[in-house]
């Protein structure tokens, strides 16, 4: 009875070991994407400042695409944040 109990551990551990490996594999995925996404919002943002003669119109536009910016920072560090968290809990 007791070598089954332990086969049942290790196989739920060996299942929560994959999921985790496979979450983190989709956090890894949006951060790849996020960081895509960056570097076109601040390319948009330099031709925006270039183009663009009225100084009023491109203070907005710095507003809005910093906006965007920052909503992807905080997008970026909730999951990693969550994932450290869980990583350490298997870890003990």
């Amino acid at each position: 009875m007791a070598s089954c109990l332990r086969v049942n551990v290790s196989d739920m551990l060996a299942n929560q070991e994959a999921g985790l490996h496979i979450y983190m594999g989709g956090v890894g995925l949006q951060q790849l994407f996020i960081i895509i996404f960056s570097i076109l919002v601040v390319q948009v943002l330099w031709g925006v400042r270039r183009v663009e003669k009225d100084v009023d119109r491109a203070r907005r536009a710095t507003l809005i695409l910093g906006a965007v910016l920052v909503v992807l920072l905080l997008i970026t560090v909730s999951p990693l944040s969550l994932l450290c968290v869980e990583a350490d809990s298997m870890c003990t």
